[in-house]
């Protein structure tokens, strides 16, 4: 599979959740287009690495007295979760004579975070109809038991910081205890996503640490050279992936600074934003998005409750047509304000403070 390559695979419908409707846009003809707009996985290349990553450190463990562990970090909405979806839909559980294989065995770690609630999870993972019942000790023993016997390859944890939310060194260590104990008897490479903190865990133990020595931390998209290029890239896939034909180019220059302002680099805001304009193109039996669309689909879908009533017609609406003129008076502000401060007192010269006001400008 290529960089520029999009897949069609099954994944967690997304809904409109402005309250508009209440009904299954999917189920509906009119919204049928929208289900596919669900359905897309964009393979962007930095999304392909990581997949590839993955899948080395299954491979790389077969056969080996110590299975390569890997930790996938980064912020919400980059796409740690997408990458596991997508991984596990390319590695699906299968039902043969023989009973149930699971090649890729992944659960969610549950909130309030447990040791025992962790295992139910990965037991109900495998089938296990008893998944909530017994000790730990117990629930332990049947995951030991079941990884072996359903196959089990590689298993992935996601969200694993909900451990280190309670922030507590006993539980920290009991955690990683628990986990090495899970590595060293089922022998299979443990995959951990979550946020940045999720460090915390691996530090309790040196040995877990060692194991866990290949570190991917996944980035939002940046603005700034040379991220920008990348950047304009995913929204041209973005925009061949979806059903229906857009008026605008969501990968123009222009347009792209107004996607970046909207969603911080972030691909779970440009997709939300993408697939919301898509639902009211079929809401209007439009078949092309528009630029309108998308500042109504930024509106509904990103803004705080709060901050709802601003809706499409505001001019700080990233897709508004007249938000960069906005943005640039800003800027001519914040220039004009620290500019006329002397050298001495501001500690910049003139040049460098409209070089700090362009990349607040640029930036967002």
């Amino acid at each position: 599979m290529d960089g520029e390559s999009v897949q069609m695979t099954t994944t967690q419908n997304d809904r409109h959740d402005d309250g508009a409707a209440s009904f299954d846009p999917v189920l509906n003809p009119k919204f049928e287009k929208y289900g596919e707009a669900n359905k897309v996985v964009i393979e962007y290349p930095r999304m392909m690495r990581a997949l590839k990553k993955v899948e080395d450190c299954r491979q790389m463990s077969k056969g080996a007295r110590e299975p390569e562990c890997m930790l996938i970090i980064g912020q919400p909405g980059v796409g740690k979760t997408t990458i596991k979806d997508h991984y596990l839909s390319q590695h699906p559980r299968q039902e043969t004579k023989a009973g149930t294989h699971v090649p890729v065995l992944a659960a969610t770690i549950p909130v309030p975070a447990k040791m025992s609630t962790m295992a139910t999870a990965l037991l109900a993972g495998l089938g296990d109809p008893l998944a909530a019942h017994g000790a730990l000790d117990a629930k332990t023993l049947r995951l030991y038991k079941l990884v072996k016997d359903c196959g089990v390859e590689l298993i992935i944890l996601d969200e694993f910081q909900h451990f280190i939310d309670r922030d507590n060194d006993r539980v920290l260590r009991s955690v990683a205890d628990w986990l090495k104990n899970l590595i060293t008897e089922t022998k299979k490479p443990v995959v951990l996503t979550g946020l940045p903190c999720c460090r915390k865990v691996l530090e309790a133990n040196e040995q877990l640490r060692r194991r866990f020595s290949c570190q991917l931390n996944v980035n939002a998209f940046s603005w700034r050279a040379p991220g920008r290029p990348e950047f304009r890239k995913f929204l041209a896939l973005l925009q061949r992936s979806l059903p229906l034909e857009s008026a605008i180019d969501f990968s123009d220059e222009e347009m792209a600074k107004r996607f970046y302002h909207a969603s911080h680099g972030r691909v779970g805001a440009l997709t939300k934003i993408a697939k919301g304009a898509v639902f009211i193109a079929l809401e209007k039996g439009e078949k092309r998005i528009s630029q309108e669309m998308l500042a109504q689909s930024f509106a509904d879908r990103l803004l705080p409750q709060e901050d709802r009533g601003r809706r499409k017609d505001d001019p700080d609406n990233p897709f508004h047509a007249g938000w960069e003129h906005v943005q640039k008076q800003a800027f001519a502000a914040i220039a004009s304000k620290h500019a006329s401060k002397p050298k001495a007192a501001s500690g910049r010269s003139k040049k460098q403070v409209r070089q700090a006001a362009a990349e607040v400008f640029r930036a967002g």
